[in-house]
């Protein structure tokens, strides 16, 4: 009987010290995914001495956005005008400077994190913009003006420790998933304090979720933990994005929806995305007056998660195991007739700013393809790299899918263990002769170049980097890679 006692009190106790390690990892993680970040903090500091002005009078800016423009203000920096020229030209939104803030190394040569083929959009858009805010980081001394306003930034992160806490534990342990580190993933949010007010922006690149929380009152903890919700229940939906499309006809429903974006119109698996994380907030609140608001507003399969969740409350499986059941036992049939009685409304006043990054649009089958050897080449599995890149060109597509597949070869025969740079050469000039889009065209050409001078034929070379340069609307990455072939010859062969 003491033997029993015994052996369940070790039990209780290793029981114990799994959970607090547990929950250590889920606090540090969240430690870990809250700071402030100098190239946002360059970025927003460019922008206040050159005009931008959005909320400026509002009370909840922080003291710091009005100290720094007057700072500036008296500094006289060159920079400035020019910087104004390019913000005036451009929309007056922030967004795509902070994607772009979000898509560069850092400070003092700003250059891309990544490869700039996988660049998003709007941050590519305002490439030429990165010059100036070189420029801007060595005339205004913002590394030490960084030093000193740390303690600004330390006050407001500390806001937030507890409740990002609370929201990862929370969502978690509802969703039965691991920490915010989940297979290589990473959820950070980063405060500003130089932009206007009450914004809380989210940007999702490859496996980094970021979210960039602007000066409040309060935490905004809703928006926070939606964010959240995103950054957790996107892979499944993308997961399982075929058995999600076969309802996609519902989506006909919310075509006169006037509250509902047309983002989530023309997008059936955003729709199903947003509906599923709005039946969670329902079920978290302990408020079921939230289904019947996101369902007039057009999440119209809101209902039918909500009633799910109500049942996989009650069994032991995991989130990412219970998932693939609800979306098998969605009956199209039941849903179309609940969706017959509703009348949709305007969508409710936000007293909280959230800006997205646009959708993506809507790929070819061989573009979904080539999305999948992109992420294998960027984890250095060539072999499956290679194998998506081969299955992209056997699959329909537009002219710049099988280009971009030809590149993708190419760059693979680089790469592998024995490079092999004949077949490089073959496959690059059929990227070529394939109606590439400019930026895939242009990168083609200069690596067809520095295969030509690791031959030793720099005359050769030249024609090609010549022909890098001809092309208009290739990246000033591009460009430049070009002009550096033509003044010295690339010594080896080899591709980003």
């Amino acid at each position: 009987m003491l033997d029993g006692i015994k052996l369940l009190l070790r039990r209780i106790l290793i029981f114990a010290a799994v959970a607090v390690t547990s929950l250590c990892r889920v606090f540090a993680a969240a430690d870990r995914s809250l700071d402030s970040n100098e190239t946002l903090f360059t970025m927003l500091a460019a922008l206040n001495a050159a005009g931008y002005n959005t909320g400026i009078d509002s009370p909840d800016n922080s003291p710091l956005r009005k100290q720094l423009r007057e700072y500036l203000a008296q500094q006289k920096i060159p920079v400035v005008k020019d910087i104004h020229n390019f913000y005036a030209f451009k929309s007056p939104s922030i967004a795509p400077y902070v994607s772009l803030a979000l898509s560069v190394a850092g400070p003092p040569d700003f250059n891309y994190a990544t490869r700039t083929v996988d660049v998003p959009p709007d941050a590519a858009a305002m490439e030429p913009f990165v010059p100036l805010l070189v420029r801007f980081y060595q005339e205004a001394q913002i590394a030490e003006l960084w030093k000193r306003v740390q303690p600004a930034f330390d006050a407001e992160i500390e806001k937030y420790h507890e409740p990002l806490s609370n929201i990862t534990l929370l969502v978690n342990s509802y969703l039965r998933s691991p920490s915010a580190g989940y297979m290589g993933r990473h959820f950070q949010v980063f405060i500003d304090l130089l932009a206007a007010p009450n914004q809380v922006q989210s940007r999702s690149y490859g496996n980094e979720y970021y979210v960039v929380v602007t000066p409040a009152k309060e935490p905004n903890v809703f928006e926070l933990r939606h964010t959240y919700l995103h950054f957790v229940i996107e892979p499944l939906a993308s997961k399982f994005a075929t058995e999600i499309m076969h309802n996609a006809s519902l989506s006909d429903y919310v075509a006169a929806a006037p509250g509902l974006d047309d983002s989530y119109k023309n997008d059936f698996l955003l729709l199903t995305t947003e509906s599923l994380i709005k039946a969670v907030e329902s079920r978290l609140d302990k408020k079921p007056a939230l289904v019947k608001d996101a369902l007039q507003q057009g999440f119209i399969l809101t209902p039918y998660f909500a009633e799910s969740l109500a049942a996989y409350e009650k069994q032991p499986v995991a989130m990412r195991l219970y998932f693939p059941d609800m979306i098998a036992n969605l009956d199209a049939v039941k849903e179309r007739r609940r969706l017959e009685t509703v009348t949709f409304t305007a969508a409710p006043k936000k007293t909280v700013t959230t800006e997205v990054t646009p959708p993506e649009p809507v790929l070819s089958p061989s573009g979904k393809v080539l999305k999948l050897a992109e992420a294998a080449y960027a984890k250095k599995d060539w072999e499956n790299a290679r194998g998506y890149f081969l299955r992209a060109l056997d699959v329909p597509g537009v002219g710049p899918d099988h280009a971009q597949a030809y590149y993708g070869l190419a760059r693979v025969a680089l790469r592998k263990e024995k490079p092999d740079p004949e077949l490089a050469e073959q496959l690059l000039r059929k990227t070529v002769d394939s109606s590439p889009d400019p930026q895939t065209l242009a990168w083609a050409e200069v690596y067809l170049g520095r295969l030509w001078d690791s031959q030793k034929d720099h005359e050769e070379a030249i024609k090609h980097y010549q022909a890098a340069l001809d092309v208009k609307g290739a990246s000033d990455q591009a460009h430049k890679a070009a002009e550096q072939g033509l003044q010295q010859p690339f010594q080896k062969p080899g591709i980003k």
